[in-house]
């Protein structure tokens, strides 16, 4: 998968597994399914995360999530999340079940839609 504001890169499986990290940061933050928080953020805006992955790692994930809720007018609930895994290794998990799920004809996105909102 090609970098949106760099052809000339490659978007890896680091920043997948970024991303995931900070899909359930968000989730956790507010109190909501990582489902929810894929579909507030959408199709288009996963592109643009995942492009700026290697940037955003650089900023503190607090910040990041906080700008998160913010841009993509995330919601908050009262969903319990199970807190046997941290944020870090659930980011784990799902970016290694996404790369083991994708298909031929998928990049990153689409392997995050079709995993958090099947």
């Amino acid at each position: 998968m090609k970098n949106i504001y760099f052809p000339e890169e490659d978007i890896v499986e680091d920043d997948l597994f970024y991303i995931c990290f900070m899909l359930e940061k968000v989730a956790r933050f507010v109190k909501k399914p990582t489902s929810y928080i894929v579909k507030q953020i959408g199709e288009k805006n996963l592109y643009h995360l995942l492009s700026c992955a290697q940037a955003l790692h650089c900023d503190n994930p607090e910040k990041v999530a906080r700008e998160w809720v913010n841009d993509y007018a995330i919601q908050e609930g009262n969903f319990i999340c199970d807190e046997k895994y941290d944020a870090i290794d659930t980011g784990k998990r799902d970016s290694k079940n996404i790369l083991e799920q994708l298909k031929n004809d998928e990049d990153y996105v689409q392997g995050i839609l079709r995993y958090f909102c099947k």
